[in-house]
C-alpha cells in the first residue's frame, strides 16, 4: 500500500508539471491575428446574420403602414499582415444583402471596406488608415425613398509611450458623406442639407496605475463643412 501510494503521488506530480509547462507554452505563444494563413497574410472569413424578422412599417408612413419580412446577411473578410518587426497592417471588407420578401424595390446591396496600419519607430508609432462604402438604407423618416449614400474617411496620427506608464496619442481625421439627389418630405434638397466633410482632431493621455487600472483623459474637436 505505501508503494502504491507513492506511485500515485509521483503520477500526480508529473501530470501537474506537464500541465504547468503546457500552460506556460500556451501563454508564451502569441495569438494568431487570423484564422487562416496564406503566406504572410492571415485571413478570417465569416458570415453574419445581422437582421431577420418583420418590419411593421417598411416605408415609415403615419397612415396605412406596410409590413414585410426582412433579412440582412453580411459576408465579411478580415485580413492582417506583419512586415518585419515594425509594420503591421490590417483591413476588412463586407457586403450587406438587404432582402425584403414582397417589397422587391426595397432590396439593396451595400458594401464597405477599410484598412489600418501601424509603424513602430522606437518610442513613437505612426498610425493611419482609411476606407469607404456605399449604402442605401432609409436613414430618416423625413425622406420617402432609400437614397444612395457614399461615405469615405481617412485618418493619420502619432503615438508616444515611455514603455512603463505614460502614453500619448494624437490623431486627425476627415470623413466625407455624399447623397444621391432627393427631396425631403417637407421640402428641400437632401444633398444641399446633408452632403458634408467632417474634420476632427482628437488627443488622448493614458497613465497606468497598475496592470489592470489606468487614468485616461481624452478630448476631441469636430467641424462639419457642408458643400
Amino acid at each position: 500500500m505505501p508503494a502504491a501510494l507513492g506511485t500515485s503521488r509521483a503520477v500526480v506530480a508529473v501530470a501537474m508539471v506537464l500541465a504547468a509547462c503546457g500552460a506556460a507554452l500556451a501563454q508564451a505563444e502569441p495569438p494568431r491575428p487570423g484564422r487562416y494563413r496564406v503566406g504572410p497574410l492571415y485571413l478570417t472569413p465569416r458570415i453574419d446574420l445581422r437582421n431577420a424578422g418583420v418590419d411593421t412599417n417598411v416605408f415609415q408612413t403615419l397612415n396605412d403602414p406596410v409590413q414585410d419580412t426582412v433579412l440582412i446577411i453580411s459576408p465579411r473578410l478580415d485580413g492582417a499582415m506583419e512586415i518585419g518587426q515594425r509594420l503591421r497592417l490590417k483591413g476588412y471588407g463586407l457586403v450587406d444583402f438587404n432582402y425584403f420578401r414582397t417589397q422587391g424595390n426595397e432590396r439593396s446591396t451595400d458594401f464597405f471596406g477599410g484598412g489600418d496600419g501601424e509603424l513602430d519607430l522606437g518610442p513613437f508609432m505612426l498610425v493611419g488608415g482609411g476606407g469607404g462604402g456605399q449604402f442605401s438604407q432609409r436613414f430618416s423618416i423625413d425622406i420617402d425613398e432609400r437614397l444612395l449614400r457614399q461615405e469615405k474617411y481617412a485618418y493619420a496620427g502619432l503615438a508616444w509611450h515611455d514603455k512603463r506608464r505614460l502614453s500619448i496619442r494624437g490623431e486627425g481625421r476627415t470623413e466625407v458623406v455624399q447623397f444621391a439627389p432627393g427631396l425631403f418630405r417637407l421640402g428641400g434638397f437632401v444633398r444641399e442639407a446633408m452632403d458634408r466633410n467632417t474634420l476632427s482632431a482628437r488627443g488622448q493621455v493614458r497613465y497606468a496605475l497598475t496592470h489592470r487600472t489606468a487614468l485616461l483623459a481624452s478630448g476631441e474637436v469636430m467641424e462639419d463643412r457642408f458643400f
